[in-house]
C-alpha cells in the first residue's frame, strides 16, 4: 500500500491519532533499460508540457496587458468620481496628519480603511495608483495560473488504495 494511512486508537481516556507514512517509490527500486526509456520519454513529456504552459501564461499575460493598455485612461483624462472626491482627498488628508485624521475626521469612516490607505502608499498620485492596479491585476493571473498548474492540488485529501 502507498501514502498515508491514518488510525485512530482510544484507550481509557485519551485518544491518539497515528498517521502511517510510505514513500510512493521504494528505495532499491533499480531501473531496467526498457524502464529507463520510459522515464526519459515521461521527462520529455513533461518538459513539453511545462514550455506549453509557459507559453500558455505568455499568451495570458499578453493579452491582459493589451487590454489593460487599451482601457488605461490617457493622460489627462478626468479622474473617476469616487476617486476624485473621496479617495484622494482622503489620502492626502491621511497623508498629512494620519492620526488626527483617523480619530477627528468624519471622512476617515465613511469608506473602508483601504480605499484610501492604498492610494496614500502609492502618495495619493492618480497615475501612480492606476499602474500599481495594473501590476497587481497581472499578479493575481499569474497567481491563478500558478494554481491551476499545480501538480495534484488534492492529492493529500484523497482516500489510499488498498
Amino acid at each position: 500500500m502507498r501514502g498515508w494511512l491514518c488510525s485512530l486508537r482510544r484507550s481509557s481516556d485519551t485518544l491518539k491519532i497515528v498517521l502511517h507514512l510510505q514513500s510512493p517509490i521504494p528505495a532499491n527500486l533499480k531501473f531496467s533499460t526498457s524502464e529507463k526509456s520510459v522515464a526519459q520519454r515521461t521527462l520529455w513529456a513533461d518538459r513539453v508540457a511545462r514550455s506549453f504552459t509557459f507559453l500558455w501564461l505568455g499568451w495570458i499575460l499578453l493579452a491582459a496587458t493589451n487590454q489593460l493598455i487599451r482601457f488605461f485612461p490617457p493622460p489627462g483624462a478626468p479622474l473617476n468620481g469616487d476617486a476624485q472626491w473621496t479617495y484622494l482627498p482622503n489620502a492626502r488628508a491621511w497623508l498629512k496628519a494620519p492620526w488626527d485624521f483617523l480619530t477627528h475626521s468624519p471622512d476617515s469612516y465613511h469608506v473602508a480603511p483601504l480605499g484610501y490607505l492604498w492610494a496614500a502608499v502609492w502618495g495619493a498620485n492618480a497615475p501612480r495608483i492606476q499602474l500599481a492596479n495594473c501590476v497587481l491585476f497581472l499578479a493575481c493571473v499569474l497567481l491563478i495560473w500558478r494554481c491551476a498548474t499545480r501538480r495534484r492540488p488534492f492529492a493529500h485529501l484523497r482516500h489510499p488504495r488498498q
